[in-house]
């Protein structure tokens, strides 16, 4: 045998080497946005606009140190969108739709001949737009949006898009004039059967009436509730809630798909006293709280307003009889 008197070397793999017969890319890096020049966005009302009003917006492009050059044109775009994305938590199937009330798209700006540049110092740009008289009242909530809103977008040579989104206020305003409806006075009325303890039967009869079902915000509904109790339990209670209903619908693969959000907007409580084999009328009030009423015409929300009238004979483990009527909220009042 022959032996090497020579000493071992451990060859050590090269890390980051492929062995493949592909050559190697050069990852190019993505390019970022410019932050050097600055977007501001203002509207002529504060307060929101109706529809049918005539949006002003004034857009500042404001460049501080050096010209913002490789510009290929500046463009704006006022839309109003309504969506919604619901998940259900069992199956994790995830619906969504989605309504468009409007889109319009302008240039304000493009490059005069080879000049692709905007000089130093702050550039301003009007957009004027007309609303649709379809719009609907903005609106979030954790399921949905109606959102309104302006956008300036920069586009470069080589960058990213520079994009700038303000939202604006839209409020639809609800004449209850032009309601029929809720002129009228309503009444309804609601029966307990039940079996009392220890062996007794009885009943209790709740009728509630309104003169209207037409309100603003900051006025008071007087409800008259009519008790006859015919159990053995005395009424002691009785309790006024105004809920606003929320209905989403949404879409997936072809399949409807609704969810209802319920929101209490006031409530009230107060002790009564109507024993057994007896009947009352009491008279209570409940004030509609400032807010801005919702009467949508987009096809996947919808809201409406309910007062529930509850009467009593306890707290814990008593019997209870239930009263839901129908309310309109507006923002005219009925003359």
């Amino acid at each position: 045998s022959r032996s090497h008197s020579g000493t071992s070397r451990d060859v050590q793999p090269v890390q980051g080497r492929r062995h493949s017969s592909c050559s190697s890319r050069v990852v190019k890096p993505r390019p970022k946005p410019d932050t050097s020049i600055r977007v501001a966005i203002s509207y002529d009302k504060i307060h929101g606009y109706a529809p049918g009003d005539t949006v002003s917006a004034s857009i500042s492009i404001t460049v501080p140190d050096r010209p913002f050059s490789t510009i290929t044109t500046i463009w704006t775009k006022i839309e109003g969108v309504a969506r919604v994305d619901l998940q259900e938590k069992v199956f994790f199937c995830k619906y969504s739709s989605h309504h468009c009330y409007f889109s319009q798209s302008t240039t304000v700006w493009t490059p005069v001949g080879r000049q692709c540049y905007v000089a130093v110092g702050t550039h301003t740009f009007t957009v004027k737009f007309r609303l649709p008289r379809s719009c609907d009242s903005s609106f979030e909530s954790e399921l949905a949006h109606i959102r309104y809103s302006c956008t300036v977008g920069i586009e470069r040579i080589g960058k990213i898009s520079n994009k700038t989104e303000m939202y604006f206020t839209v409020i639809r305003p609800v004449d209850l004039n032009t309601l029929l409806s809720v002129m009228s006075p309503l009444s309804v009325t609601e029966t307990l059967y039940d079996r009392f303890f220890p062996f007794e039967k009885g009943e209790i009869r709740l009728n509630v009436n309104l003169s209207k079902t037409g309100y603003v915000p900051g006025q008071e509904i007087i409800v008259n509730a009519e008790i006859r109790n015919n159990s053995p339990r005395t009424v002691n209670i009785i309790r006024l809630k105004l809920y606003q209903f929320t209905t989403f619908t949404t879409y997936n693969g072809g399949i409807s798909h609704q969810r209802e959000e319920r929101k209490t907007l006031r409530s009230i409580e107060r002790n009564i006293f109507v024993e057994s084999d007896s009947n009352h009328v009491i008279s209570r009030s409940i004030t509609v709280p400032s807010m801005i009423p919702l009467h949508f015409r987009c096809p996947n929300i919808s809201v409406a307003y309910r007062l529930k009238v509850k009467v009593m004979t306890s707290r814990i483990l008593g019997e209870s009889v239930t009263v839901n009527v129908p309310i309109t909220i507006g923002s005219i009042e009925l003359r």
